[in-house]
């Protein structure tokens, strides 16, 4: 069976994407993965491109079990964004990425990237303030 067809039989449906290249790396070591366990291995990466994320109070992408990648989107939250990394996750926002709160704004240009990794966050609060930081997890 071939990668494509092991992803219809499980109900998956991919694009040409990162996603589709790294499950694809992960078949191809390991014909016998269950659908459990590539459920477990996409849950590891969250991908967001060309989103609009909104919410009143508080916003948190909280990368503890796996990468958060947000590129070409908009995340605004009236009081507080949060993004955090675990000890062995990273989080990144990258090309156009506006993430703001009614008193701040982080942005992300075309070709730029911040990035987290082994316990960084950011944090813009309901002061105004951004705060960069480390948690020792």
């Amino acid at each position: 069976m071939n990668f494509d067809s092991y992803l219809a039989q499980i109900g998956l449906n991919l694009t040409s994407s990162f996603l589709y290249d790294k499950l694809k790396t992960i078949f191809s070591s390991n014909h016998s993965i269950s659908s459990k366990d590539l459920k477990t291995e996409i849950a590891r990466f969250l991908s967001i491109d060309g989103a609009e994320v909104k919410a009143e109070q508080i916003i948190k992408f909280l990368a503890d079990n796996g990468d958060i990648k947000i590129t070409n989107s908009s995340v605004q939250s009236n009081n507080s964004v949060l993004y955090g990394a675990g000890r062995d996750t990273s989080f990144s926002l990258k090309d156009n990425v506006v993430s703001s709160t009614s008193k701040s704004e982080i942005s992300v240009g075309k070709n730029a990237q911040i990035k987290g990794s082994g316990g960084a966050f950011i944090h813009q609060d309901d002061s105004g303030s951004i705060h960069f930081g480390f948690k020792n997890n």
